[in-house]
């Protein structure tokens, strides 16, 4: 039986994959923007949310049926059936539709991009999507598995690739937007000819009863993660078509800044969690419920710590990730870290009705606030820009995290540790209160006084009662726990 401590471990881990996987786009924006001048960037801004629409289709929800069906597999032989018929799916599909699509990329291009000459980009976007919804399938593999170290592994692997041939391609051989898209096309295609050395190597059986399986949980999710593309994405289409690219630009730089916070704890979390639960409730379901509260407050008091990190640190991430050019992009942190706060209670919350099989419902959801933020979005966004579009984000996301938590304390009746939340809450604000009491300035003082600032958050939190007896001397604990896994590693090697 997996425990609360044991998702952590994981987490700790997925969080290392996970950073090596998102932070290659922002490691590599200095090099774009250096590369780029801003309406180029607003058009790769542009063709990366082509993408992403595009690999919710060919995608079909597949990656998450994997997570939820391998517990069902009597054994590994299964599995690798049921991943087989999954890629097979996604393959067929998407190549049929690419059939479709090629006549109409200069439409795309000249709608979403105002430039035909962007055809072949939106074609090679094309092909990245689908490259992208195999990796997907690979890596619900292994975390379905709880192979948290072998996802890791293939990150670093990717995200080395990502690296060099994107410096390669952009600067040293100068092919701009399209070095970009080609870069990171021959890098999922890479890890995907290893995918089908894994997974057919032996066998090339598929499975009719599982095709039809994996469908019909994930095809209701292509609503919910199409709704996510618009919550997260819809507003970069109308800055670009009610204002122009650089606006796109600078937006697009300043949410990429706020999403450090998911890089850093929501994604993460996302990906320990499902298989944990699924796990843990096919054991004791009483001492599940209260692992559930205990993990959500500890998710709220991650994300809280971070995101404060962010905040105080905003003026020197956008400095870093774009330079003077998008010094605009600092005042766009604070919405995106608000937004995605709510966010993580989603993915708290969206993995309970997975457990019930209720993913039409949760689709309803989503789709039903992606509705509300184009409405809101096409009345506000030629009127105010850019802040509209960071408002319209809080407030549907937000209701988005919101509903889904109430809704799904129908199903499993989770109490949530209000005493606990309240003082977080209260400490997160005295914190942010002393940070705005001092000027931010580019010099070591004011370096360390925000460090300081940000570093009393656990005392202060201590100073209120918010840990436990327990948790109080596991941290006291912790740092010989650490040091004899370290010695451990240490002797092994």
């Amino acid at each position: 039986m997996v425990s609360v401590r044991h998702l952590g471990k994981n987490t700790i881990l997925y969080a290392i994959g996970t950073f090596l996987r998102y932070s290659v786009a922002l490691i590599l924006i200095p090099i774009y923007t250096s590369a780029l001048n801003a309406s180029e960037y607003g058009a790769l801004e542009t063709l990366t949310v082509i993408v992403q629409t595009l690999l919710i289709l060919v995608n079909f929800g597949l990656s998450n049926s994997l997570l939820r069906y391998y517990i069902e597999c009597e054994d590994e032989a299964e599995a690798l059936t049921m991943v087989r018929t999954s890629a097979l799916i996604v393959l067929v599909f998407s190549f049929s539709l690419l059939c479709l699509f090629v006549p109409f990329a200069s439409q795309i291009s000249i709608s979403l991009l105002k430039d035909e000459t962007y055809a072949n980009l939106v074609i090679l976007a094309y092909l990245w999507a689908v490259g992208s919804s195999l990796n997907e399938q690979l890596f619900a593999y292994y975390r379905a598995r709880q192979d948290a170290k072998t996802y890791v592994i293939f990150s670093l692997g990717l995200f080395l690739v990502l690296v060099t041939l994107n410096i390669s391609l952009v600067l040293l051989f100068q092919l701009r937007v399209f070095g970009v898209l080609l870069g990171n096309l021959l890098a999922v295609w890479g890890l995907n000819s290893w995918f089908f050395v894994r997974f057919y190597r032996h066998s090339f059986e598929v499975s009719r009863h599982w095709a039809l399986t994996l469908l019909g949980f994930g095809f209701p999710l292509i609503f919910s993660r199409f709704g996510w593309l618009l919550l997260n994405s819809a507003d970069r289409y109308f800055l670009a078509y009610y204002h122009d690219l650089s606006e796109v630009g600078m937006y697009g730089l300043g949410y990429k800044a706020g999403l450090l916070v998911q890089i850093a704890v929501i994604v993460p979390f996302q990906l320990a969690w499902g298989p944990f639960v699924f796990e843990r409730f096919s054991t004791e379901l009483e001492k599940a419920i209260a692992d559930f509260s205990k993990v959500f407050t500890y998710l709220l008091l991650g994300f809280s710590f971070t995101a404060m990190a962010i905040l105080m640190y905003s003026k020197e991430i956008i400095s870093l990730l774009g330079s003077n050019k998008f010094e605009q992009a600092i005042q766009v942190v604070p919405y995106i870290l608000v937004a995605y706060l709510f966010n993580g209670i989603y993915y708290w919350a969206g993995n309970l009705f997975h457990l019930k099989k209720r993913t039409t419902l949760l689709s309803v959801i989503v789709f039903g606030m992606a509705i509300l933020n184009l409405l809101l979005n096409w009345i506000f966004v030629p009127i105010a820009g850019w802040e509209a579009a960071a408002v319209v984000t809080v407030i549907t996301i937000g209701s988005t995290g919101l509903i889904t938590l109430f809704v799904s304390k129908s199903f499993y009746p989770v109490p949530l540790q209000l005493p606990r939340i309240a003082k977080i809450i209260l400490a997160t604000i005295v914190i942010i209160g002393f940070y705005t009491l001092f000027p931010v300035a580019n010099d070591i003082t004011s370096w360390f006084m925000r460090g300081m600032i940000l570093l009393s958050y656990p005392f202060l939190l201590l100073a209120i009662g918010f840990f436990t007896k327990s948790e109080i001397a596991f941290l006291g604990l912790l740092p010989n726990i650490l040091r004899q896994k370290a010695i451990s590693t240490f002797t092994k090697t």
